[in-house]
């Protein structure tokens, strides 16, 4: 086991934080829709529903946020702060993640050599 002169990640970490990340971002670009019904109104004396649909994208907080009623009218708000928040947060968890799991690797690495020295 050489010791290297920069931390470097091992290809396998490089691949699990690869697929960690477009996890992410599947999570933050996958629009969940939620139908919220509200108040009854009359249009030529036939009952209509009035109901809206909301939409929002991003984890763990949602930064976009659709609104859009039926009678008319959408809205759309974009916090920038929040989608801020959700880019640190994922970047946080993935070198939490990569730093942990490199760990591992390295310590399973190094049980192994002194195995190996132990039976000689």
């Amino acid at each position: 086991m050489t010791r290297r002169k920069w931390f470097q990640f091992s290809l396998l970490t490089a691949f699990v934080m690869m697929l960690m990340v477009s996890g992410l971002l599947w999570l933050n670009i996958r629009p969940v829709e939620r139908r919220l019904i509200g108040e009854e109104k009359y249009l030529d004396e036939n009952l209509f529903l009035y109901s809206v649909l909301k939409k929002h994208s991003g984890w763990p907080c949602p930064f976009i946020i659709s609104v859009t009623t039926v009678g008319g009218g959408h809205t759309v708000t974009e916090p920038f702060l929040i989608l801020l928040g959700n880019v640190l947060f994922g970047i946080g968890i993935v070198v939490l993640f990569g730093a942990t799991y490199e760990h591992l690797i390295r310590y399973r690495e190094r049980k192994k050599h002194e195995k190996q020295e132990g039976s000689r």
